[in-house]
């Protein structure tokens, strides 16, 4: 049955642009829309053309899927970016106002100038990896690059190959190689080198204990015996399945995301078995996992020093404030 008021050009290209990004993810309507905090019958409406995007909707779409509210409303630009809309009383709209309405009129310049930001600086596109300096944050920036190298030798195209690894040397040795200039002294170097061969071994020590103790549905048990990790794409089925108990607690969802640098949406593509992630995402998920554990533990000896002491309950009534 058709509409009696049929949606606009413009509205129908928004609701076509939010089919193919949510198509793109790969998730069901159904999983979409409660990634979005909304109802699924949102997403169908607009998918079929019956409904336009209301502000209030969109708002949640681009919070809680990272689609890019520019290319949204426009076409242009990255699908993906980390920029969120402001709320509707922020700006004195309803959030039953019409999304292209509100962008057009009140969003445009400034959603588009961070759009362009995010296209053009790396950090923002594809994600800040920080590794602190001593042996183990070099341990982890050594997986890192290893597992990204990996993966572009594997995916590049052969005609794309040569160029490739001209690419990555030709960006990193000059780097390398003014850094390296009498900055540290051979016997510097080779202490570095000792004690990144000990954080190794811990760490292959630790990851082999979280198999056989209460992670052993997060990583292979048979770790335990030989205190050798297996490669980390054999672990992935079991390490998701201990990842959704981890991100059950609310906003664990976001902290992962964040920490991988990747899209809401990808993280539950990844979740919920519909895409493999690679060999650096999987390597990044286990880091985060070793870091839950850590954080848990020291947690948990903070609450038992807290025995005895007097908490102070809030009223019922009183309101929480959210934090942007």
């Amino acid at each position: 049955m058709s509409r009696k008021n049929p949606l606009s050009d413009v509205e129908l290209a928004i609701c076509r642009r939010l089919k193919l990004y949510r198509q793109r993810c790969d998730l069901p309507r159904r999983i979409f829309a409660r990634e979005a905090g909304l109802d699924s019958a949102v997403i169908i409406r607009a998918e079929l053309g019956r409904a336009p995007l209301r502000y209030g909707q969109a708002s949640k779409i681009v919070r809680g899927l990272s689609i890019n509210p520019h290319w949204l409303a426009t076409g242009e630009g990255p699908m993906t970016a980390s920029i969120l809309l402001p709320q509707s009383n922020e700006i004195g709209v309803d959030e039953r106002d019409l999304f292209s309405a509100v962008y057009n009129e009140k969003l445009r310049d400034e959603i588009a100038l961070k759009s362009r930001e995010a296209e053009s600086d790396p950090a923002r596109k594809y994600g800040r990896q920080d590794h602190p300096t001593d042996p183990i944050g070099r341990v982890y920036a050594q997986e890192f690059m290893q597992a990204a190298l990996k993966d572009w030798i594997e995916c590049v195209p052969d005609a794309k190959l040569k160029e490739l690894v001209n690419a990555i040397r030709y960006a990193a040795m000059p780097l390398a190689d003014d850094w390296a200039d009498g900055a540290d002294t051979p016997e510097i170097i080779q202490k570095r080198r000792e004690a990144m061969d000990r954080a190794r071994t811990r760490l292959r020590e630790r990851r082999a204990y979280l198999a056989s103790s209460q992670y052993q549905n997060i990583m292979l048990t048979d770790t335990a015996s030989s205190a050798k990790v297996e490669p980390v794409k054999s672990q992935l089925d079991n390490l998701l399945g201990g990842l959704d108990r981890l991100i059950k607690e609310p906003g664990k969802k976001t902290d992962l995301a964040g920490f991988l640098g990747a899209p809401l949406a990808s993280v539950s593509r990844w979740l919920s078995g519909k895409r493999e992630p690679g060999r650096e995402i999987t390597l990044k998920m286990l880091r985060w996992v070793e870091q839950q554990e850590r954080q848990q533990n020291t947690l948990g000896s903070a609450i038992n020093t807290t025995k005895g002491k007097t908490q102070v309950r809030k009223s019922d009534n009183e309101k929480q404030t959210q934090v942007r």
